[in-house]
Order: structure tokens, then C-alpha cells, then sequence
């Protein structure tokens, strides 16, 4: 368990695949994640990141229909509750970050992601609350 701090950070994971999502919202609950909510499409997560403030957003980079740098641009440049989230992006490599995608992004998670890295993200997101306010 993650301080408990951190244990109020809110998430939203935005993965094209069910079980993924799956898979790292039953990780980030385990490491002590507060609130985790998932998206299975860019245009979606950027309705639901628009109502609701969330610290971290995590975007896979194959995303079907709005790319995962299409999401990261909006919520940065928007006026929703989420723009002043952590945004992070899955890949395989550091590569599948373009320059437009770099400015709008905080950091690239190279697959696989451990729970060691999201914790260490998780923490991120929370000292970047903390000094927020």
C-alpha cells in the first residue's frame, strides 16, 4: 500500500483492450490507487476527463479513433477538470512519441508496465497534486 496520500489519487487508464484495462484497474487498486476509472476510446476519456478532475491519465499508444497524442493534446490545451493531470503514454518504445505528442505528455511507459513504475507514477501524480496547491 502507497502512502495514504497517494491512495487519493484518482486515475483513468484509456486502453482499447478490455482486458487490460482490466488488468492494470485491479493493479492500481492493489498498489492503493483511490479511484480508477476506465475508457475503452479516446473521444470517451476525453468526455469523462472533462467532468471529472483526475491527477493521472493514462493513454495506450494504439488507440483506435482519437490517438492516444490526439487526447494528450486536448486534455493539455482544454479547459476540462483534467487538464492539469499527469498524462502518460503506453508503448512499446519511446519512439511512438512525435514532437507535437512530447509537449502534451509528461512521460512515455515503455511495455511491459510493472507495478513498480506505476506506483513510482502514481507518487508522481500526487507530489504534482500537492504542489498544486
Amino acid at each position: 500500500m502507497i502512502a495514504s496520500m497517494e491512495g487519493q489519487v484518482s486515475v483513468l487508464w484509456v486502453d482499447g483492450c478490455a482486458d487490460t484495462r482490466k488488468l492494470y484497474e485491479t493493479l492500481l487498486q492493489a498498489i492503493g490507487v483511490g479511484v480508477v476509472v476506465t475508457s475503452a476510446c479516446g473521444e470517451a476519456a476525453l468526455g469523462i476527463a472533462a467532468a471529472t478532475a483526475f491527477d493521472l491519465v493514462i493513454l495506450d499508444s494504439s488507440l483506435t479513433g482519437y490517438d492516444a497524442g490526439v487526447v494528450a493534446r486536448r486534455l493539455r490545451n482544454g479547459v476540462g477538470a483534467s487538464r492539469s493531470a499527469r498524462l502518460l503514454l503506453v508503448a512499446d518504445d519511446r519512439r511512438d512519441l512525435s514532437g507535437d505528442d512530447a509537449h502534451a505528455l509528461d512521460a512515455v511507459l515503455v511495455r511491459p508496465v510493472t507495478a513498480r513504475t506505476l506506483r513510482d507514477e502514481v507518487a508522481a501524480a500526487a507530489a504534482r497534486r500537492k504542489s498544486a496547491k
